[in-house]
């Protein structure tokens, strides 16, 4: 049996969709959180994937089940999101 992976997505834009639904292809691999500043953007984004909804970096990342972040927000935040 394959270990599973969990995976966190930072933003709700077009290629974080793009993402989630890549990691629901995956037979071992389940969506473990979306991380949105956009309240509204992660409240359609997260059922849509059955995944819950993080509103803080932190809680996302302290997650012990996420072993892969994806970022996705805006290219020009990459850097301040990963520092």
């Amino acid at each position: 049996m394959e270990a599973s992976v969990g995976f966190g997505i930072i933003g709700t834009g077009n290629i974080a969709q793009f993402h989630a639904a890549c990691i629901e292809k995956i037979s071992n691999a389940e969506l473990l959180g979306v991380l949105s500043k956009s309240q509204s953007r992660a409240l359609q984004m997260a059922p849509k994937f059955n995944a819950p909804v993080f509103w803080e970096e932190e809680a996302i990342l302290e997650n012990p089940k996420v072993d892969v972040i994806i970022i996705c927000n805006e290219s020009g935040l990459h850097g301040e999101t990963i520092s």
